[in-house]
C-alpha cells in the first residue's frame, strides 16, 4: 500500500523557498542538585561552597542511568536520578586527586575515564580508567592509570570506545609560589591512548603524545593565516616558541573518528590531528571579525545602556573559541565553535609576568598616522572603545605602533567546512546572541554574577570584557533535527539552535534557571541560585532517560557547583516520519511517497493534507 501526499500551498510555498521542517522546543527545569564541596571518609558531605568549580564537565551512562561529573574539588562525582521527579542525588563521591583539579571525564561502554594535572607545571598529568558505577554496590572500580602531556584538560573517546584523545593544554605557571623567578611554559601537546581494551579488573592500551615543534618554523604564514602568537616573551625578556605558546584547550572528534580537532583558544586557531599516526597534521588559524560591520556590531561599553553597534574601520574581534562539535552533512565535516574569547596574562603575588590585555585608551599614542581618525576618537573622551579589553600581542608594526585593534572573543558561534585541506567559515552569527539577549534578559545584559552583587545589579559590565561568552556546546540528535545547545558563561544562559542545515542556523529557544534578582551567595545559600556558568550538557533521548519516557538535558553550571535537569519537550509541526522531523531535502517525500502505511506517522498542523490510497 502507498500513500500519496498532497500538500496545500502553504507548505509547498515554504518548502520551495528553502525552509527546513517547521519545529519548536522548549525546555522545563525538573530538579537542581548542589554539590558537596568536600567528603568525610564515610562519603558524607562535611561541606558546601559558591565558586569551588565543582561541576566542569559531565558525562551520562545510558545502561546504568546515572551521570559523571567532575571539577576543581578533585572529586569524581556519581549522581543518580529518581524515575518520577528527576532530582538528583550524589551516590557516591571518588576523590580522583588532593592537589589538582579534575578536568574532564567520558564515558564509553564499560569504561569511566577522567583526567587531571600534575602536580606543578612542569610535571606530565594523567588518566584514569574507572569501571562503571555498579548500583547494587553503589561502587566503581579503579583499573588504570596512563601518563599523558603536561595539562589535560578535555578528553574524548572514540565512537568504539578503543582510542581516547586527550587536548593537553600545557599552561605556564609558578613550580615555587613564593619565586617569581620559577616561572615555566611547557608546551601543550595532544595525547592519542589506543588499543584500549579492558581486561578483567585492568585497562591495557597504549599512548603515544604529539606536539607541535615542527610548526615552530612557520609562524610568519600561520599569522598570516590568523594564528594569534601571544606571548614571545616575558617580563624577563626570556622568548618562547610558537609550540611553547599553543595552549590545546578541547578536543572533538569527526564523525568517522580519524580526524580530532583541537581548539587552540587563545591562539585563535583550531589544530587537525591524524587519530591513526598520532600526529598534528595541520594548523589552522581562524583570522577576524571586523566589528565595523553593522552585522558585527557589540556594545563595548559599560554605561547601564544597551549599545549593540558597528566600530570604525580598524577594530576586530579574534574568535577565539572554546567548545565545539563536528558533524556530518551531505558527506563532508563541519565544525561549530563557541566564540568565548579568552586573553592571556600570569602574575604572581600582584606582579605581573605577561600580560596582553590593555584597555582602549591606552593606545591612545600608538596608534600609526594611517590609522583611522574615528578610531582614534573612540579610545578618548568616553569613546566606545576607551574601556574596552583590547590585546597588546597582535597587529604591532615595527616601531612599536598599532594600525589595527584586536578585542578578544567574537561573542558568537560560527560553523567551519573542513574541505580540501582548508576550514571555511560558512556561517557566523554576528551580532545575534547579543541582540537576543537585549531581546529576552534585558534586565541582566552582559552581566556577570558575583557572591555579593546579582545578575541585574551587574547589568553592561562584561560589555567591556567580552560580553556573554559563549563558552559551551553541545550536539545531539532531537526528533532527526540536529540540535546544538549554547551556553553563555558570564549571563548563565542557554541558547539552542536548529542546525538542520550548516549554513542556516535557527534559534528555538532560549532557557536559564540563574536567579537575576539575588546575590549569588546569599541564593546559593538558600538553594535558590541556579546553574551559574553553564559549562558543559548532556542530552538524553527518551528511551534511555533516568527519569521515564522523557528526553532530557543535563547540564553542568561551573561556578554554581549544579547539576541540574530539564525535561527536553519538542515538537514538529509539519510533518514527522517515525521519530523524525520531515526536512525540507526531502521535497519527494512530501510529493509523493512509498512507504508502507504501517511506516508512516503523518502530522499535519500547519497544512492540510489529502491522503490517496493507492492499491
Amino acid at each position: 500500500m502507498e500513500l500519496i501526499l498532497i500538500c496545500t500551498t502553504v507548505l509547498m510555498s515554504r518548502i520551495l523557498a528553502g525552509e527546513t521542517s517547521i519545529s519548536s522546543m522548549s525546555l522545563r527545569l525538573l530538579n537542581t542538585t548542589y554539590l558537596p564541596s568536600t567528603f568525610n571518609t564515610l562519603n558524607e558531605p562535611t561541606s558546601y561552597g559558591l565558586g569551588k568549580d565543582a561541576a566542569e564537565a559531565l558525562a551520562f551512562d545510558p545502561t546504568s542511568k546515572v551521570a559523571y561529573v567532575v571539577g576543581a574539588t578533585g572529586y569524581l562525582y556519581v549522581i543518580t536520578f529518581n524515575a518520577l521527579t528527576g532530582e538528583g542525588s550524589v551516590a557516591l563521591a571518588k576523590l580522583v586527586t588532593d592537589r589538582e583539579k579534575v578536568t574532564d571525564v567520558a564515558v564509553c561502554n564499560n569504561l569511566v575515564a577522567v583526567s587531571y594535572h600534575g602536580r606543578t607545571v612542569r610535571l606530565n598529568g594523567f588518566v584514569e580508567f574507572y569501571s562503571n558505577f555498579d548500583l547494587k554496590t553503589r561502587s566503581l572500580a579503579f583499573l588504570h592509570r596512563e601518563r599523558v602531556g603536561v595539562g589535560p584538560e578535555s578528553i574524548v573517546f572514540s565512537s568504539g570506545c578503543e582510542t581516547l584523545v586527550v587536548a593537553n593544554e600545557g599552561c605556564a605557571g609558578w613550580l615555587d609560589s613564593t619565586n617569581f623567578t620559577s616561572f615555566y611554559n611547557p608546551e601543550g601537546s595532544v595525547s592519542v591512548i589506543r588499543n584500549i581494551k579492558r581486561e578483567s579488573e585492568t585497562v591495557r592500551c597504549d599512548v603515544v603524545t604529539a606536539g607541535f615543534t615542527k610548526f615552530n618554523d612557520r609562524v610568519s604564514f600561520l599569522e598570516q593565516q590568523g594564528l594569534h602568537f601571544v606571548m614571545e616573551r616575558d617580563a624577563f625578556g626570556h622568548t618562547y616558541t610558537l609550540s611553547e605558546d599553543l595552549e590545546p584547550a578541547y578536543v572533538v572528534l569527526s564523525p568517522d573518528d580519524r580526524t580530532a580537532y583541537v581548539a587552540l583558544q587563545e591562539n585563535n586557531a583550531i589544530a587537525v590531528v591524524d587519530v591513526e599516526s598520532a600526529t598534528v597534521t595541520e594548523i589552522y588559524g581562524l583570522g577576524r571579525k571586523d566589528h565595523s560591520l553593522t552585522n558585527n556590531g557589540f556594545d563595548t561599553l559599560n554605561d547601564k545602556m544597551v549599545r549593540i553597534r558597528a566600530k570604525p574601520t580598524g577594530v576586530y574581534g579574534l574568535y577565539q573559541p572554546q567548545g565545539m562539535a563536528a558533524f556530518l552533512f551531505e558527506d563532508q565535516t563541519y565544525i561549530v565553535t563557541a566564540n568565548e574569547g579568552q586573553s592571556k596574562s600570569y602574575s604572581l603575588d600582584d606582579r605581573a609576568m605577561f600580560s596582553e590585555e590593555s584597555v582602549g585608551r591606552s593606545f591612545v599614542g600608538s596608534l600609526t598616522a594611517s590609522a583611522n581618525a574615528s578610531l582614534y576618537g573612540s579610545l578618548i573622551n568616553g569613546g566606545d572603545l576607551e574601556r574596552l579589553a583590547i590585546s597588546n600581542a597582535t597587529s604591532k608594526i615595527w616601531n612599536g605602533l598599532y594600525g589595527e585593534l584586536y578585542t578578544f572573543g567574537g561573542r558568537s558561534f560560527s560553523v567551519y567546512l573542513n574541505k580540501d585541506g582548508r576550514l571555511s567559515m560558512i556561517y557566523e552569527s554576528g551580532s545575534l546572541l547579543a541582540e537576543e539577549h537585549a531581546k529576552r534578559y534585558v534586565t541582566w545584559f552582559n552581566g556577570k554574577s558575583s557572591k555579593d552583587r546579582s545578575l541585574a545589579q551587574s547589568f553592561d559590565s562584561q560589555s567591556e570584557e567580552q560580553g556573554i561568552q559563549p563558552e559551551a556546546i553541545h550536539m545531539a540528535n532531537v526528533g532527526g533535527e540536529r540540535i546544538v545547545f549554547l551556553g553563555n558563561e558570564r549571563t548563565s544562559t542557554i541558547f539552542v539552535f536548529s542546525l538542520e542545515h550548516p549554513s542556516t542556523p535557527r534559534l528555538l529557544t532560549t532557557v536559564t534557571n540563574v536567579n537575576e534578582k539575588m546575590a549569588s551567595e546569599e541564593a546559593y545559600n538558600r538553594r535558590q541560585l541556579g546553574d551559574v556558568d553553564p559549562e558543559d550538557f548532556v542530552f538524553i533521548p527518551s528511551e534511555s532517560s533516568p527519569v521515564s519516557g522523557r528526553s532530557l538535558l543535563i547540564v553542568a553550571g561551573s561556578y554554581s557547583g549544579t547539576v541540574s535537569v530539564y525535561e527536553v519537550n519538542y515538537t514538529c509541526t509539519y510533518g514527522s516520519l517515525g521519530n523524525d522531523c520531515v526536512p525540507s531535502s526531502g521535497l519527494a517525500l512530501v510529493m509523493q511517497t512509498g512507504v508502507t502505511a504501517a511506516g508512516l506517522l503523518l502530522t499535519a498542523v500547519t497544512c492540510l493534507v489529502q491522503i490517496a490510497v493507492v492499491l
